[in-house]
């Protein structure tokens, strides 16, 4: 979790490597190396991304999930106990609804995440094959900075930035009713 994108950009990039790497090796065990096409194939390029980006991400949104759920008075499954309710109703009842808040917040940090995702492409692909694994964020670097045209990609990036709070600004709403104010 607290390691820096690109480097796991990089370690995941040396194990999808073809002629030394572990997933490789993993599959040459079972004679299956060349079912796969890794970094190098379009279309397995995105899901290697999705692996290495879900591998670094999985460790906030547990932590973050389970804080959530610890949260949680006992008082309120005991009482659901001693109403008869089993272990689905309990979960459809009580802690889905408590973890309403908890799941807009992951649910916002993790779409803002997808829509800006670099680092991990870039170290990986670098938007490659035949632009199979480009994002936005990469579309607009190379607009940026490769291609020189400048006043191009920060209009894709205010673009973007208006879709994402069209997007997002209905859940940043909903998660913010019903809170208490202190003032």
């Amino acid at each position: 979790m607290l390691i820096s994108p690109i480097i796991v950009g990089l370690a995941w990039r040396y194990m999808y490597d073809p002629t030394y790497g572990v997933i490789y090796q993993g599959l040459g065990f079972f004679h299956l190396e060349n079912l796969f096409g890794g970094l190098g194939s379009v279309n397995w390029a995105l899901f290697c991304i999705m692996v290495a980006d879900i591998w670094q991400t999985t460790p906030f949104i547990l932590l973050v999930a389970t804080s959530g759920i610890a949260a949680i008075p006992c008082d309120l499954y005991e009482a659901g106990q001693l109403d008869g309710a089993g272990s689905f109703s309990l979960f459809f009842n009580i802690t889905l609804p408590l973890l309403e808040k908890v799941i807009i917040v992951l649910s916002i940090i993790r779409g803002v995440d997808a829509f800006r995702v670099f680092d991990i492409i870039y170290a990986l692909t670098g938007g490659g094959p035949a632009n199979s694994t480009q994002s936005l964020s990469i579309y607009i670097f190379k607009q940026g900075f490769i291609n020189y045209q400048m006043g191009y990609a920060m209009a894709i990036s205010i673009i973007t930035m208006i879709v994402l709070l069209g997007i997002f600004l209905p859940l940043i709403k909903r998660s913010n009713n019903n809170v208490v104010s202190l003032y």
